[in-house]
């Protein structure tokens, strides 16, 4: 039998592709702060909320609790808790969803920095390092922790939340805590 770290690095590295393919799919929505100096908030409310809306859906797959919070009920943060067995320490792991506008954007090495590519082995596109990728490695952990069946003693929470840019804290992690 295959020894726990063992197991979850392997099927972690299985779930590359997927990773990479949320990634993409997270990129691809106009997330940007809607309190951004210079951005409309009618033009992109709702974009914040629309990636959660994946995570979500992804978070469930990996067996995890889910609940919205919102302290701006147009502007959901996610949460995805994943019980532990109890007598161990929790886990929050944390990253938010919302970006800053693109700068100079004919000069993105994809000419959009809206459509996400891989080129010479990295992804490119607006959000995917800051911090939609972060998000996408979190769903990661937790899939691969459900398929190995490995429980923790402790909880595992995730949080993915909104206003980090513009650090609205109060409206993304301090809302979440």
């Amino acid at each position: 039998m295959e020894e726990p770290r063992a197991a979850l690095m392997r099927r972690s590295d299985e779930l590359a592709g997927e990773t990479v393919e949320l990634t993409q799919a997270m990129v691809r929505i106009d997330s940007r702060n809607p309190t951004l100096p210079g951005v409309e908030r009618a033009e992109v409310i709702g974009g914040e909320t629309r990636v959660n809306a994946l995570l979500e859906e992804r978070y469930r797959r990996a067996g995890l609790e889910t609940a919205r919070v919102a302290a701006d009920p147009e502007r959901s943060n996610h949460v995805g808790l994943r019980r532990g067995t109890g007598g161990g320490r929790s886990l929050a792991l944390n990253g938010h969803v919302d970006t800053v506008s693109p700068v100079e954007p004919p000069a993105w090495v994809t000419g959009d920095h809206w459509d996400p590519r891989i080129i010479a082995g990295r992804l490119y596109g607006i959000g995917s390092t800051d911090m939609k990728g972060s998000g996408a490695a979190m769903w990661t952990v937790a899939q691969a922790l459900e398929d190995c069946g490995v429980r923790l003693r402790g909880d595992l929470q995730l949080h993915s939340v909104v206003g980090e840019e513009m650090m609205e804290h109060e409206v993304g992690t301090g809302a979440v805590i």
